[in-house]
């Protein structure tokens, strides 16, 4: 593919940097604490006339981590544009074919981005080590859900084999008292009559026998 071959040729170009990031439209490159990015605007895009103009705005934006930007066009396109814009916003220009890349206006060297790069580096490693302690937590915790779940599953199986006792409840039974009829208890018109005491007597009298 165009494409890529016009990568390894701008790769080449810039061979003493190290690529540590390749895009369709994008190439990265580092060397020592120097940040290199170059935006690629493909031939395929010759006919958009707002084509450049997107790329040129990409390259602006890889300031905020780099420091040096390319933008990188067709040959086509190097009578139209205006070198001493590029300039102006500290982008360089490279024009390519299928034979070669060129470097036609060299990118400016932004010194005081190589801070912001240094921060997100820094950023990047917090990052990477809380990542690394969420990782170490997460482990601990299936530990200790795993080893709950197997004590679970013994109790469980515990619970089955041992038999189920059947506790009796003892009912206490109380003997019952045979109440007593009182004379208070006794209709009224056996109250207060005297013919009670008379019958009460004689029932304690002895039987007198043929007398």
């Amino acid at each position: 593919m165009i494409e890529q071959l016009i990568r390894e040729k701008i790769k080449n170009l810039f061979k003493e940097y190290s690529c540590i990031e390749e895009g369709e439209n994008h190439l990265t490159f580092k060397v020592s604490d120097s940040i290199l990015s170059i935006e690629i605007l493909s031939g395929k895009e010759i006919l958009d006339k707002n084509a450049i103009l997107n790329s040129a705005l990409k390259a602006i934006q890889k300031f905020e981590y780099s420091n040096k930007v390319y933008l990188a066009l067709p040959k086509v396109y190097a009578s139209i544009i205006d070198s001493e814009i590029l300039q102006n916003h500290g982008l360089g220009l490279l024009t390519y074919d299928e034979k070669e890349v060129k470097e036609v206006v060299p990118a400016k060297f932004i010194k005081k981005q190589l801070i912001v790069k240094e921060n997100y580096e820094k950023k990047i490693e917090e990052l990477k080590i809380e990542l690394k302690k969420l990782k170490e937590n997460y482990i601990i915790l299936k530990g200790a859900v795993d080893a709950l779940k197997n004590e679970i599953l013994k109790l469980k199986a515990g619970l089955i084999k041992t038999p189920l006792i059947k506790e009796e409840k003892i009912t206490e039974v109380k003997p019952q008292i045979k109440q007593e009829t009182s004379i208070g208890e006794l209709p009224s018109f056996f109250k207060n009559n005297p013919w009670l005491e008379v019958l009460a007597k004689r029932g304690k009298e002895p039987e007198a026998y043929g007398s």
